[in-house]
């Protein structure tokens, strides 16, 4: 099986990331391994464990210009995307009031990048990571070229998404499959994971000087989480790291807890520093436990502490590879006791490493996702 896996990274990351790395004469290979060396996201993760499993497997980072760019001189000796507005085009995203017309020839110009290698890859299946970056006459056309299209979500439906453009929805939400079933469209459930590599990669691990953190983003659709935050700024030594901190009004103590942007490798490094992760969700998680954070924080060594779902025991049995709290007050009191009460933490935080590498881990992931989609096929 030909899977072609479509990626989209952070612009901020990607901003950082190009500064740092990039270097005139670069190939796309080596500035391909370089990027997937940072850990991002899902990395190669899926390509990597697909190919032990005998398939073959690559992932695309579609809004990496530079990279995508090197791909088609490589492989066309020109680029037919390019023109001469796009010098003009690029001092629009100084400008506040253009930006909308940068952004749109930005992504323009990724589609036309992607849809090159497309057809010189001829994948089986296409798997899009992210549903909401694709317009639906873009994703028609793939569709109308008799690409099977499938997609993944662990977010906010967005209400734009025409589902039908889709052979295949795989979420780790439980309650999107019956959402997207009842709109005629195959879904089927798909956890998140973690990558054991990441632990070699980062060998020898820190220690542990980090008494409560978290790694994440800040949105309206976390604005439900900030009692939490606020409570354990004020009540505990607590450190931020995320994106979007300008969402949070500029008196909340939260702010002297933030620590900067945190992604990737530094990202794995903060949790492996880390004595305990607290982790929240989404409202539209509902009541189920369902994100990366999860795998991330445990597959890392750390206690997991997370907000109560009612799936949570298939996930980690609580008490035992995890800790759970039910509200703000809770989750303060316990960061408080198993701070007091080391074997007990890190008796909790070996089971549910233990729990995450053996069971929740990309090869497994990617055994599920084949069987899927030899059905799809």
């Amino acid at each position: 099986m030909r899977i072609l896996i479509i990626d989209t990274y952070y612009e901020s990351f990607l901003e950082s990331f190009h500064r740092e790395f990039f270097r005139e004469g670069m190939t796309y290979d080596e500035l391909y391994r370089v990027l997937m060396a940072q850990l991002f996201g899902t990395a190669d993760f899926y390509s990597q464990n697909l190919k032990r499993l005998g398939h073959q497997a690559k992932e695309v980072v579609v809004n990496y210009l530079p990279l995508q760019k090197l791909w088609i001189m490589e492989n066309l000796g020109r680029d037919p995307v390019t023109s001469r507005i796009d010098g003009l085009v690029n001092l629009l995203k100084g400008i506040p009031r253009a930006r909308r017309l940068y952004r749109l020839r930005q992504k323009n110009m990724a589609h036309a990048y992607l849809l090159n290698q497309i057809r010189d890859y001829c994948p089986d299946i296409i798997y899009i990571q992210n549903m909401d970056y694709f317009s639906n006459s873009f994703l028609s056309r793939l569709k109308s070229s008799g690409y099977l299209i499938a997609g993944q979500i662990a977010h906010r439906l967005s209400p734009r998404i025409d589902l039908k453009l889709y052979n295949l929805i795989l979420t780790s939400f439980p309650h999107y499959i019956e959402l997207f079933r009842g709109r005629g469209v195959q879904s089927e459930y798909l956890k998140l994971a973690f990558e054991p590599a990441i632990l070699k990669v980062l060998s020898p691990v820190p220690s542990r000087n980090l008494d409560c953190t978290f790694v994440g983003s800040f949105s309206p659709e976390h604005n439900s989480s900030l009692p939490l935050f606020e409570k354990l700024a004020s009540k505990i030594r607590f450190f931020i790291w995320g994106y979007g901190i300008d969402t949070i009004p500029p008196g909340s103590p939260v702010h002297k807890c933030y620590q900067g942007q945190a992604a990737g490798l530094g990202m794995y490094r903060i949790y492996g520093r880390s004595k305990i992760v607290v982790n929240r969700h989404i409202a539209a998680a509902g009541k189920y436990a369902n994100n990366i954070r999860l795998f991330e924080s445990t597959g890392m060594g750390a206690m997991l502490l997370t907000d109560e779902k009612g799936n949570m025991a298939d996930l980690f049995i609580p008490g035992k590879e995890c800790v759970t709290y039910s509200n703000p007050d809770d989750c303060v009191e316990k960061v408080q006791y198993y701070l007091a009460h080391d074997e007990q933490r890190e008796a909790i935080a070996q089971a549910g490493k233990k729990r995450t590498l053996e069971e929740h881990n990309y090869f497994n992931r990617m055994k599920e996702l084949i069987k899927i989609l030899d059905r799809l096929l």
